[in-house]
């Protein structure tokens, strides 16, 4: 019963060595073939204006949208930015609050830290990118030499 489950698992030795064999073997090939691909600068520098180009499409083709939809897409955006800026504001605040009372006080409150951490956590930056990206993107890639061409 245990050579059955083993073979099921591990395979046969023949079909061990087509897959491990450091010559023939199917991983060396899939290596090979990974390994050969090349993207040379003029495919890039193609796919670059390509882009580009759907980009400016896009915002062109979306700039006169005022459906509902689009309007709370943007109203969203510009709350998530407030949001963003009044967590800086706070952990500025917080900081000097610290300071403070620390001076007076010789107390370390700690709040600085704590918001510092939230306004500036990695990923509420991620966020904040793509949103302006997704916003104002299109107006960076139209300034691009991408576009000039």
């Amino acid at each position: 019963m245990m050579g059955w489950f083993k073979d099921l698992v591990m395979g046969t030795p023949k079909v061990m060595d087509n897959i491990f064999d450091n010559e023939k073997g199917l991983l060396v090939q899939v290596g090979r073939f990974i390994g050969n691909q090349q993207y040379t600068e003029q495919e890039k520098e193609k796919d670059q204006k390509e882009l580009a180009k759907a980009v400016q499409g896009y915002a062109v083709a979306t700039m006169s949208e005022n459906t509902e939809r689009s309007k709370t897409r943007r109203d969203i955006a510009v709350m998530w930015f407030k949001m963003q800026r009044q967590l800086i504001y706070l952990q500025v605040f917080c900081f000097f609050t610290d300071k403070g009372y620390y001076m007076t006080y010789q107390i370390d409150l700690g709040l600085s830290g704590g918001f510092s951490e939230i306004a500036f956590n990695q990923s509420i930056w991620a966020i904040t990118s793509g949103i302006g990206l997704f916003f104002w993107g299109s107006h960076a890639l139209r300034s691009s030499k991408w576009s000039k061409e």
